[in-house]
């Protein structure tokens, strides 16, 4: 096929018309909207609480990438033999929409480090299993243009959010962003399994 550098746009725009896919579509992309405010602002937060430098910084999303490796190589395996993707992601999306909402509130660097590993758990969990969702979402033959599609989605929501958080962090306080990515993914949640079809 052609390429065409709309082909993003027109991916958003069939993620809405899709109605069998569109709302894990739609629960994917509140759920990364609301991971991008928390990966774009995390950083500022740490420097402006606890005053840590660079090296700080690389060291606490140094723990944050070897916590997600783990989860990817070992825990996902292991939780994927005994659970499909639903009822994983319905655990795990409130872990860490829940982990959002108290992160800017904890006392101390230490506590900050002992949430990661929840996190970066949860996280690599969710992710995974959303993914899969997708695919299992349409019928085989379309499952390369949903991971496109949902790709155009999560590269949207990379892109806006980190604009978004600004104006927020700006407006209403450095705290802003990690409540609003809780709101977010509670969103996602409610998409997946309250809203009704």
């Amino acid at each position: 096929h052609k390429f065409h550098i709309l082909k993003g746009v027109r991916n958003i725009r069939a993620a809405f018309e899709d109605k069998d896919a569109s709302p894990v579509y739609m629960a994917n992309f509140l759920y990364m909207s609301g991971f991008a405010f928390f990966t774009s602002f995390s950083g500022i937060l740490l420097v402006n609480r606890y005053g840590l430098d660079e090296a700080g910084i690389g060291t606490f999303f140094g723990v944050v990438g070897l916590c997600m490796v783990i989860t990817q190589l070992f825990i996902l395996r292991l939780v994927t033999k005994h659970y499909k993707e639903r009822p994983i992601i319905r655990f795990t999306v409130p872990v860490v929409a829940a982990s959002m909402a108290v992160f800017p509130f904890l006392g101390s660097i230490g506590l900050t480090y002992a949430l990661m590993p929840v996190i970066a758990v949860a996280q690599g969990l969710t992710m995974a299993n959303m993914t899969a969702l997708v695919s299992k979402s349409v019928s085989p033959e379309k499952q390369g243009a949903a991971l496109g599609i949902n790709g155009s989605l999560l590269a949207f929501s990379q892109g806006t959010i980190p604009l978004l958080a600004g104006f927020a962090s700006g407006a209403v306080g450095v705290m802003a962003p990690f409540l609003a990515a809780a709101v977010f993914m509670a969103g996602s949640w409610w998409v997946l399994f309250l809203r009704k079809r």
